[in-house]
C-alpha cells in the first residue's frame, strides 16, 4: 500500500470514530424539514419525533448550516412565553421559511415581541396568524433588520410603539404578497406597518383595516421605500396625521382603494412629505381636518394619476387634495367628484404651493365659502381640465397671499370670479356646461356624452407629453378624432371620446 493511498483510509476511519455529544441533533448540511408536533412551548432545543416545539425547532434551524422549512403536524393556538428565538444570519443558519398551513395562531397574549429577524437573516412567514403581540418598543408582531417574506398571513390585535403588526428597519427587506393587517395599534407611528429610512418594502393584494395610531400613518408609516399595489386600506386611523399612509420617504401606490381612513389633523388618506406616486387608485370616503383625500406638505411632491378621488370631506379645507407650503403636486387623467370641504377646496385647495392640473375632471365638488371645484393661493398651472357642476362656492376661486394661475383650453362652467377671473383666451372655454355623462368606472370617471364641447377641444402638445403621455383615464389613447371631422385632437378632461366615424357632407353640384 503506497503512502498516498495509506493516509486516505486513515483519514476516512477518523472521521466514523468521532464521538458526538449526547443529545446533539445529526442534521446534514442540506435542506431540511422540521415538523413541529406540540402546541406547547417547551425548550431543550432538540426536535424528537414526539416532542419538537416551534421554540426548538427554531433553535434547530439557527444552529444548521442549511436552509429550513418548519411545518406542523398539529392545529391550533401557541402561545410564547415571550419571545421566539431570534432568527440568525443566513451565513450561520441557510434560510429559514416557517409554514402554518393555515391551521397555526401564534398568540403573543400581550407578553411582549413574538419574533425578531437579524440583520443577514432570510425568514419566509406564510400561511398563518399573528395576534396579541404587545411591546413598548417597535414591531410587536415582527421586528425585522434583515430579509422578511410575508405569505398569506394575518396580523390582528397587535401593538407597539411604532409598527404594531411589523417594524422594518433601516436595511432591511420587506415584502408582503396576499396578508390582512387588522385592529393593530401603535402609540407612535403606524399601526399596521413601520418602514424606517433605508429600508425597503413592497405590498402586493393586501388588506390594511381598522389599524390606529396615536400619532401618525393609522395603517402605514414611511421614511423608507414603500410601493403598494392592488390593496385595500379601509377605516385606519390616526389621531395626527396619515389615516392610511403617513409618508416621510418614497411612496409608489398603484391599484389600491383608499375609503373610510380618517386623520383628526392632515391626509385622510395619505399625509406626504416625501414623494408620492399614486395611480389607478380609488381614493373615496376619507375625512380630515385638511386634506379629506390627500394632503401634501413641507417640501413633498405628489403626483396623482389614472385615479378618482370622490366623496372625500375636509372640515376645513382641500376636501379631495390640500397641498401645501413648499410642495408640488401634479394631477392629471384623473377624476374629482363628489368631494366636500367646510371653508375652501372642495375638490384641491393649493395653499402657497405649487399646483399643476392637466387633462382632468372636476365635477360636483362644494366648499362652503369658496372654490367649490378648486381653489388657489399659490401657483397653479391648469390646462386641458374641466371644472364644472360644483354644488357650493363656485368652480374656481382666488384665494389670498400669492396667487397666480396660468390657464391653457379649460373649460370652466362659471363666471367671473367663480371662474378664477379666467377669459375666453389661451383656448379657454368658460361659461360652458361640459355635458358630462353619469360617474361611471373604477376608478369612476364622467364619460364625455356626445356633442360635449370638451371634444377635441385640448392641446395637443399638453397630452402627447407627461404627465398625460398621450393616455386618458379610460384608457382610450389621445387624441382621437371625437367629433368625426378628420382631425385627431386631444379632450378636454380626464377621458378621451372614442373615434367617431368621419363625416362627409353631400357634395352640391350646380348645373351648367
Amino acid at each position: 500500500m503506497n503512502l498516498k493511498s495509506f493516509a486516505l483510509r486513515f483519514l476516512v476511519a477518523l472521521a466514523w470514530c468521532v464521538v458526538l455529544p449526547v443529545g446533539a441533533p445529526v442534521r446534514p448540511a442540506s435542506a431540511a424539514s422540521l415538523v413541529v408536533n406540540v402546541l406547547s412551548d417547551t425548550s431543550d432545543h432538540i426536535c424528537s419525533a414526539t416532542d419538537c416545539s416551534l421554540r426548538d425547532a427554531i433553535h434547530v434551524a439557527n444552529n444548521t448550516p442549511a436552509d429550513d422549512t418548519i411545518t406542523f403536524s398539529v392545529n391550533g393556538t401557541i402561545t410564547p412565553v415571550g419571545s421566539l428565538p431570534q432568527i440568525v444570519a443566513t451565513s450561520t443558519a441557510g434560510t429559514l421559511m416557517i409554514d402554518g398551513g393555515g391551521n397555526i395562531i401564534l398568540s403573543g397574549q400581550s407578553a411582549g415581541r413574538l419574533l425578531w429577524v437579524r440583520a443577514g437573516a432570510n425568514l419566509t412567514l406564510q400561511n398563518l396568524t399573528i395576534t396579541g403581540a404587545s411591546i413598548s418598543a417597535d414591531g410587536a408582531g415582527v421586528a425585522n433588520f434583515g430579509t422578511l417574506i410575508v405569505r398569506n398571513v394575518t396580523f390582528s390585535n397587535n401593538a407597539a410603539a411604532a409598527g404594531g403588526g411589523i417594524a422594518n428597519f433601516n436595511g432591511a427587506t420587506l415584502n408582503i404578497a396576499n396578508s390582512t393587517f387588522s385592529s393593530n395599534r401603535a402609540f407612535n407611528g403606524g399601526g399596521a406597518l413601520a418602514n424606517y429610512a433605508g429600508g425597503v418594502v413592497s405590498v402586493d393584494n393586501s388588506a390594511f383595516a381598522g389599524n390606529t395610531t396615536d400619532n401618525n400613518g393609522g395603517g402605514l408609516w414611511n421614511a423608507g421605500s414603500l410601493t403598494v399595489n392592488n390593496s385595500a386600506i379601509s377605516a385606519n386611523t390616526a389621531s395626527a396625521d396619515g389615516g392610511g399612509i403617513a409618508n416621510f420617504g418614497a411612496l409608489t401606490v398603484n391599484g389600491v382603494t383608499f375609503d373610510r381612513n380618517q386623520a383628526n389633523s392632515e391626509g385622510g388618506a395619505i399625509y406626504n412629505e416625501g414623494t408620492a406616486s399614486v395611480s389607478r387608485s380609488i381614493v373615496d370616503a376619507n375625512r380630515a381636518t385638511f386634506g379629506g383625500g390627500m394632503y401634501s406638505g413641507n417640501a413633498g411632491g405628489l403626483a396623482l394619476s389614472k385615479s378618482a378621488v370622490v366623496s372625500n370631506i375636509a372640515l376645513h379645507s382641500g376636501g379631495g387634495i390640500y397641498n401645501a407650503g413648499t410642495s408640488e403636486t401634479l394631477a392629471s387623467n384623473s377624476t374629482f367628484a363628489d368631494n366636500r370641504a367646510d371653508v375652501t377646496g372642495g375638490g384641491i385647495a393649493n395653499a402657497a404651493g405649487t399646483l399643476t392640473v392637466v387633462n382632468t375632471t372636476l365635477s360636483g365638488n362644494g366648499a362652503d365659502v369658496s372654490g367649490g371645484g378648486l381653489s388657489n393661493s399659490g401657483s397653479a398651472t391648469l390646462q386641458n381640465t374641466i371644472i364644472a357642476n360644483s354644488v357650493a362656492g363656485g368652480d374656481c376661486a382666488i384665494g389670498g397671499g400669492a396667487s397666480s394661475i396660468t390657464a391653457f383650453h379649460m373649460l370652466i362652467e362659471n363666471t367671473g370670479s367663480n371662474a378664477c377671473n379666467l377669459t375666453n383666451s389661451n383656448g379657454n372655454r368658460i361659461g360652458v356646461d361640459p355635458n358630462l355623462g353619469t360617474l361611471t368606472g373604477a376608478p369612476a370617471y364622467f364619460p364625455l356624452n356626445a356633442g360635449s364641447p370638451a371634444i377635441d377641444a385640448g392641446d395637443n402638445i399638453a397630452c402627447l407629453t407627461p404627465p398625460v403621455n398621450s393616455q386618458s383615464q379610460n384608457g382610450i389613447a389621445r387624441p382621437a378624432d371625437g367629433n368625426g371631422d378628420g382631425a385627431a385632437v386631444c379632450d378636454i378632461g380626464a377621458v378621451e371620446a372614442p373615434a367617431s366615424p368621419r363625416i362627409f357632407l353631400p357634395v352640391v353640384r350646380r348645373s351648367p
